[in-house]
């Protein structure tokens, strides 16, 4: 059993002090860089910002790569039940479809962190092999006989509303390595919970490692290719279908209103951040335009989420009025991603459409005022 904290034994569970902290997180460093390679099962148990509660369960294999300034580890990884994997081998991210042969790959920097949310990448439990404390407000410490709980408190992402940001890690006696992480934070005083958690473990056993040296995917496997919403974008220059909303006030919105003004369609959601993070400029825009002829709505589709919207509008205090969306308008404008903006000139035709909020936005307005 490591020295470090035998005298705290005393008691059941007990809490550590700034230096034996730093001695913990230093011990779990050197644990860590003893790993040439793992392989782990893991299972983990959310409940998100939504309400929505999930299970996942799948296998991870991981080889050791220091020099690695994204993750520190090449790895393997599949989730149960879905016929994907996911490989990233230091260099790129691969996702391979064996229901569909496909694969993709990517070594762009910027986009190689996304691939921890696909199927296979959620299983990933990133800081065991590198564990994370930056960024950290507080760090804690408390033992059992058992575990070691690691607390580490993280800033607020207030452009977010996220808020009492913690990650709690157990760390194995024996190992010394972190064998649970649950992470929550609060947004509109609501939870999101997502527990990690290895159920098997198998350290520095070449023969279980996954070969990067071999094949990965099939001859006969094709690129898989990311096609644009073209859907969506064929209503540019169409005129609008015919809907009607009802308002976060209860009354009734119809497209005949737009009938000579200039309309900027927001469409959101509330777990949706770049599109709360978004809200302000686009508050701006109408102040900055209202009185010239331009109308702006907010289109939420999830009702479920209603309060929380409202809790969002009133905190950014944001003034042009908000719907209601529904799975018509959605099949519409064929919504697959949030935040949206669509653009109706006077006459009702689309005339400008972008996933995300665009720097051009505004010269998109200022052109048809």
């Amino acid at each position: 059993m490591p020295k470090l904290f035998c005298l705290l034994l005393v008691l059941a569970t007990t809490t550590a002090n700034t230096q034996d902290v730093n001695k913990l997180i230093a011990a779990i460093y050197n644990a860590q860089h003893g790993i040439k390679t793992a392989v782990y099962t893991l299972e983990r148990n959310d409940t998100l910002v939504t309400g929505t509660i999930r299970k996942i369960t799948g296998t991870v294999k991981i080889g050791s790569l220091p020099s690695d300034n994204l993750f520190g580890f090449t790895f393997w990884a599949k989730r149960d039940g879905i016929n994907r994997e996911t490989l990233y081998d230091g260099k790129a991210a691969f996702e391979i479809n064996h229901d569909e042969k496909t694969f993709s790959a990517n070594s762009n920097p910027e986009w190689i962190p996304h691939i921890l949310g696909s199927p296979g990448g959620q299983v990933v439990l990133t800081d065991f092999l590198r564990l994370d404390t930056s960024g950290a407000k507080k760090i804690t410490a408390k033992e059992d006989a058992n575990f070691y709980y690691l607390m580490i408190t993280l800033p607020d992402l207030v452009q977010y509303d996220v808020v009492n940001r913690t990650k709690l890690f157990y760390i194995d006696k024996k190992s010394m390595l972190p064998m649970r992480r649950i992470s929550r934070q609060h947004t509109l005083d609501k939870v999101q919970h997502l527990d990690y958690s290895i159920k098997a473990l198998t350290l520095n056993d070449a023969t279980a490692a996954y070969d990067f040296a071999a094949q990965r995917y099939p001859d006969t496997y094709v690129v898989e290719k990311s096609e644009v919403n073209k859907k969506l974008y064929a209503l540019k220059d169409k005129p609008i279908s015919s809907f009607q909303l009802e308002g976060f006030d209860g009354k009734n919105v119809s497209t005949a209103s737009f009938n000579g003004k200039l309309t900027l369609l927001d469409f959101w959601e509330v777990w949706c951040g770049p599109c709360i993070e978004s809200m302000p400029k686009v508050q701006e825009l109408f102040k900055k335009y209202n009185g010239r002829g331009l109308d702006v709505y907010g289109i939420m589709s999830e009702d479920k989420q209603l309060e929380s919207a409202k809790k969002i509008v009133a905190k950014k205090q944001i003034s042009f009025p908000m719907l209601i969306g529904t799975d018509a308008v959605k099949n519409t404008f064929n919504l697959n991603a949030v935040p949206l903006y669509v653009l109706i000139d006077r006459s009702g035709k689309i005339v400008f459409i972008s996933e995300g909020f665009s720097p051009t936005l505004e010269d998109e307005i200022l052109k048809r005022l």
